[in-house]
């Protein structure tokens, strides 16, 4: 449990590769698993993006991604719809560090929340980029983009599913209303008084002091305002499955609570699935991602 690379099968079969796109490494997994099709045709391949979180790496969403699609493989070797899974570092992180006291939190960054939104921003379009460009690099694969997000990624998750459409979204305790969540962070609402919401009011309606301005200054919110309302313009329409902690006191569970209330509408495949655990990922939560991601995986075959 936590924010460190799980361990993985050492027998696996799955071959890990890397492209360079655009300047950013981009680690495959299962990529050369997949079988090629005939001469002049293209195959369908679920490509599935594993964005780690804040002060993480692709090490951490690659041990992800590999038990994922390891996991697939051993059900079937060569399905119909194969998944190849893809993660990169995220903006100022890994080996595309600049400034990692630009990741913290709290009064030694006061830059903090137009830093972290920033960066949401940037790997949202790394991604956009990257499955523009995936076909030129392998024509012979048509792919079907899905995201995981874990925590930042989370965030970025929903930011990506405002810029391209996505066929399914895996959110592990992140948010989808980031105006609510850095907003609140900002003016210190207490952990129990946090709402979602806020992404629908106009700047001048916030309370805001004038030193919390310089924090959360308005072009940061009608930012963020403006990628909520376009991705819940869509949300009905996307399947998603939302992993959060009952105990999670750094992003809070109420910041799903307008994506739950979509939850059984005709239409919509949300699902929820929570453990009494705080701000974390557990193995049991991956194990739950692969039995919803397997399942939405053969339904679309």
């Amino acid at each position: 449990m936590g924010w460190y690379p799980y361990p993985v099968d050492a027998d696996s079969k799955l071959i890990k590769s890397q492209l360079l796109i655009a300047g950013v490494k981009v680690h495959a997994y299962g990529l050369d698993n997949v079988t090629p099709p005939k001469a002049g045709e293209t195959k369908k391949v679920a490509a599935l993006f594993v964005l780690h979180g804040r002060t993480n790496t692709h090490l951490f969403s690659g041990s992800i991604a590999h038990i994922i699609v390891d996991g697939r493989l051993k059900l079937d070797s060569n399905p119909e719809l194969p998944l190849v899974a893809f993660t990169i570092d995220l903006p100022n992180h890994g080996e595309r560090a600049v400034d990692l006291c630009r990741n913290e939190t709290g009064p030694v960054n006061p830059f903090e929340v137009i830093d972290l939104a920033s960066m949401c921003n940037a790997a949202a379009y790394d991604v956009k980029n990257i499955l523009e460009y995936l076909p030129a690099y392998c024509p012979q694969f048509d792919f079907v983009p899905y995201v995981l997000g874990t925590s930042m990624g989370g965030h970025i998750a929903f930011k990506l599913a405002s810029l391209v459409p996505l066929s399914g979204i895996i959110d592990v305790v992140g948010a989808p209303d980031l105006a609510s969540l850095y907003y609140h962070r900002v003016i210190n609402t207490p952990f129990s008084e946090c709402a979602p919401g806020i992404y629908k009011k106009a700047y001048e309606e916030l309370d805001l002091s004038e030193e919390s301005k310089k924090r959360y200054p308005k072009a940061l919110h009608e930012s963020l305002s403006l990628s909520t309302k376009k991705y819940y313009s869509i949300a009905h329409g996307i399947p998603t499955f939302l992993v959060y902690g009952e105990k999670d006191n750094i992003v809070s569970p109420v910041y799903v609570s307008e994506l739950e209330q979509l939850k059984g509408f005709p239409g919509t495949d949300i699902e929820v699935y929570s453990e009494p655990v705080g701000h974390t990922t557990t193995m049991s939560m991956i194990e739950a991602i692969k039995t919803w991601l397997y399942k939405r995986l053969d339904q679309a075959v």
